[in-house]
């Protein structure tokens, strides 16, 4: 009887631990939100941008990552699509970065209002879910797209491939640096078509498809691409990719003309 009443009085320890962390965590992000503020004001200086860049992009990854480990998941999809935002730019400075730079500080600034709702204890956010579409609407300059790809992988490779290849197409790409990461996107967000290495940290390709075809999930029949440095058999289970792109001298074309044939496919 003593064992249980310590186990239960450790238990009690711990979750109150967990939530004195998770309200320091959420008091802290003001501070988090000023300096990227800070950094994306600095983006009008070519000679800055890309040191600053980096470690916005770290600090967005950062702040998704935590949030989800506590449970503030309107948070972690806020940091989703201004991630999504940031690798549009490919961390280069451009002409119409002024444009960049405004959306940027809108995403800023929903985070900035996310919190103080939480902060409030609010739990309805749909709010902020309908400004978050309304700011990925103003990111792509009104137009719509009629397609929207997740590249899954450790490398910025494979997104600069294709964010050069299909810049003037109707097809969105967003990024998952994980297998795990992208599961959950994959699991909450529409996407068409799913592009992951093999080598994907955390859960590898393979396995983040086969999860996906073994859900009940509206994107478990998407097309799905694998990226592998290794040749695979066709064994044409339920739980393979639809296209496997070998790694090799031809990666970037084939990569590219499957991902038209996908597109061509749809329209046809």
């Amino acid at each position: 009887m003593l064992n249980k009443s310590s186990n239960m009085s450790d238990a009690v320890n711990v979750n109150a631990l967990l939530g004195e962390l998770k309200k320091s965590f959420i008091a802290d992000i003001p501070s988090r939100l000023s300096d990227m503020e800070a950094m994306i004001l600095s983006a009008d200086n070519e000679d800055t941008f890309s040191d600053n860049f980096e470690t916005l992009y770290r600090q967005t990854h950062s702040l998704k990552g935590t949030a989800g480990s506590y449970g503030l998941h309107i948070i972690t999809s806020i940091c989703h699509k201004f991630e999504d935002a940031l690798s549009s730019t490919q961390g280069k400075h451009k002409p119409f970065m002024q444009h960049g730079m405004d959306n940027w500080l809108k995403y800023v600034d929903l985070l900035q209002t996310t919190i103080e709702s939480i902060e409030s204890g609010k739990t309805d956010f749909s709010d902020v879910e309908r400004r978050l579409v309304q700011l990925e609407t103003l990111q792509t300059g009104g137009g719509e797209y009629k397609h929207h790809a997740l590249i899954v992988a450790a490398s910025h490779l494979y997104e600069q491939i294709c964010n050069t290849a299909f810049g003037d197409s109707p097809i969105k790409f967003s990024f998952s640096r994980d297998g795990h990461e992208a599961l959950g996107r994959l699991l909450n967000e529409p996407f068409d078509i799913v592009i992951t290495d093999m080598e994907a940290p955390l859960l590898n390709g393979m396995a983040l498809i086969g999860a996906l075809r073994l859900s009940t999930n509206r994107n478990r029949k998407i097309r799905a691409i694998l990226l592998t440095s290794t040749k695979m058999e066709k064994i044409n289970r339920t739980t393979d990719p639809d296209y496997v792109v070998l790694k090799d001298s031809n990666f970037a074309n084939n990569l590219t003309s499957t991902i038209e044939s996908l597109i061509h496919q749809h329209h046809a």
